[in-house]
């Protein structure tokens, strides 16, 4: 399962649509909040699954969880834009959710900016923003989760 990995895309989504249109392959999609509404608009354009949770500048969408859990390749993942976890200081909840709940995979946005690292066997990971990045680097993650559950990570620089 190849999934792409998006955040903060904030109503610009050409990126996102030069990749879906383009070489590369995806089997699923995640965006991580901000704006689910380009999440919706992603998800009328391409057959592609799509998962989603509203980030903090999401208001107005009450159908629409701030977390999710989804299960791939026997894997418990967890999406989240991360504002409620405080992430522009640093990813010690999510850290301590990490072991609390044994997720596998965390995903979050809300900083971006482009991170990754384990908690143990978690990892944590943000895929940046593709749209409007903090650090001058546009940027999105790429997860594979094979078929006997290993993970393989990517996060991509758009330059």
């Amino acid at each position: 399962m190849r999934i792409l990995v998006i955040s903060d895309t904030h109503k610009r989504i050409k990126h996102v649509m030069d990749l879906m249109e383009g070489d590369h392959r995806f089997d699923r999609i995640f965006h991580l909040g901000d704006l689910v509404r380009d999440a919706h608009d992603i998800e009328s354009l391409f057959d592609i699954p799509i998962d989603y949770v509203a980030g903090n500048c999401d208001w107005g969408e009450i159908n629409v969880p701030t977390e999710k859990v989804v299960f791939i390749q026997g894997k418990k993942i967890l999406l989240t834009h991360g504002h409620h976890y405080y992430v522009k200081h640093g990813t010690n909840m999510l850290k301590a959710l990490a072991k609390k709940e044994n997720y596998d995979i965390i995903l979050y946005g809300h900083t971006h900016m482009a991170h990754e690292e384990y908690e143990g066997k978690c990892l944590i990971l943000n895929p940046g923003s593709i749209s409007s990045p903090r650090d001058g680097v546009a940027s999105f993650g790429v997860l594979n989760i094979d078929e006997d559950g290993k993970i393989h990570t990517n996060i991509a620089r758009i330059s």
